[in-house]
This record gives C-alpha cells, sequence and structure tokens, in this order.
C-alpha cells in the first residue's frame, strides 16, 4: 500500500506537533484529563492532524473502551427496494449517534444466524431485525 493510501497514524500526528502520543490522544479525543495542556499545544496538535489527515481507527477506540460502535442491521434481502429503503434510512440515524453499520442481507438463515453470533461475542452493539420474517426463524429466535 503507498503511503498516500495509509491512514496517518497518532505517533505521526505526535512527531509533526512535537508532543507525545498521550498529549494527541487527549486532545482529539477531547478527554477529560488531569493532564493540562496549553491552548497553543491543542491548537498545533489539531493543526498537524488536519495537514496529515489523520482519521480516527475505530476498531483501535473500540478496544479502547472495550466496547463497539458497529451496530448490525439485518434485512430480508437488498434487492428489495423496501429494505434498500429500510437500510439507508437506519444508516443516516445510526451515523448521527456515532454509530457504524454492519448491513447483512439476510435472506439466508445462516447470514442471520452469523449476525447474532456477533451480537454473542461482542463484535456488534446491537442487531436490528428487519427481515420480515424472523417470527418464523425459531433456530434464530432459539440461538
Amino acid at each position: 500500500m503507498s503511503r498516500k493510501t495509509q491512514r496517518a497514524t497518532i505517533v505521526e500526528v505526535a512527531r509533526a506537533a512535537g508532543v507525545s502520543t498521550t498529549t494527541v490522544s487527549v486532545v482529539l479525543n477531547e478527554s477529560r484529563s488531569n493532564v493540562r495542556i496549553s491552548d497553543a499545544t491543542r491548537a498545533a496538535v489539531k493543526a498537524a492532524a488536519v495537514r496529515l489527515g489523520y482519521l480516527p481507527n475505530p476498531a483501535a477506540q473500540s478496544l479502547r473502551r472495550q466496547r463497539t460502535t458497529m451496530l448490525t442491521l439485518l434485512v430480508g434481502g437488498l434487492a428489495n427496494p423496501f429494505f434498500t429503503d429500510i437500510a439507508a434510512s437506519v444508516h443516516a440515524n445510526v451515523a448521527v449517534r456515532g454509530y457504524e453499520l454492519n448491513i447483512v442481507d439476510a435472506y439466508r438463515l445462516e447470514a442471520e444466524l452469523q449476525a447474532l453470533d456477533q451480537l454473542r461475542n461482542g463484535s456488534s452493539a446491537g442487531v436490528i431485525v428487519a427481515t420480515g420474517r424472523h417470527g418464523a426463524r425459531g433456530q434464530a429466535i432459539d440461538a
């Protein structure tokens, strides 16, 4: 992968701003911390992040918080415009609340069961079921 397609890291932002990675983390996450950071340092960190094109890594944030911001939406078939409209609406609503959305075409029972496993193993914070036939799937309900 070329450097232009790789994401800037917190280490690179810290190096560019001349501060520690802890300082970058506190500034970019707008954390309430006992660490006192001057306005000039905050501005330098934010400017370096913008200049380098830094974007937070959602997976790393989930690990640090020990919770995920991923939600899973099960739809009955993305080929059906009804379910596509549901997916678009749910996506818009979860995005403004800071969540990411994993949309699963759960036409097949196996896909639905796999998505429910994501809820059990913690890789999804919640599962929204919009299949139109979930009550008829005892195997998924009992899982």
